[in-house]
């Protein structure tokens, strides 16, 4: 018999702290029709999601390599040398490490693989969307 589990506890907890940006109308709108047909299809919005999830990011790491601010931090200016290079890559990596290791924890649980997959990525690539475009963000803010 499976179980229902509410989807990431502690995610919930980290929305709350710092609630990610919206999902694209896209998304919204494949859901809406996906939601009708069920975990296959739903998985399959995701998964596109997390396509335009993952650009985004990657846009972000590429405004943080050409600001002169961080430049020194990154030692050198573009995406694909130095410490954002190593961010980034290893950020992918634990991304779908830790996905992995969901989806088999998931194994007694509702959803099919995909679905649990692509959730999981999803939340991960919000979180990691939130925090990286904050860093520009938090830099040009001034102390009150």
């Amino acid at each position: 018999m499976k179980k229902f589990l509410p989807l990431f506890s502690l995610f919930a907890f980290f929305s709350i702290a710092a609630p990610a940006k919206a999902e694209s109308d896209a998304y919204k709108y494949c859901m809406l029709d996906a939601a009708k047909v069920g975990d296959n299809a739903i998985a399959e919005c995701m998964k596109a999601e997390n396509g335009l999830m993952v650009q985004n990011i990657y846009k972000e790491y590429d405004k943080l390599s050409k600001n002169a601010n961080f430049q020194k931090w990154n030692n050198g200016s573009g995406m694909f040398r130095g410490r954002l290079k190593n961010l980034y890559e290893n950020w992918t990596k634990y991304k779908d490490e830790y996905c992995d290791l969901y989806v088999l924890s998931m194994t007694n649980y509702t959803g099919t693989e995909e679905y649990n997959r692509q959730a999981c990525l999803l939340e991960l690539n919000k979180l990691h969307l939130l925090y990286i475009s904050s860093i520009i963000k938090n830099y040009n803010t001034t102390a009150d």
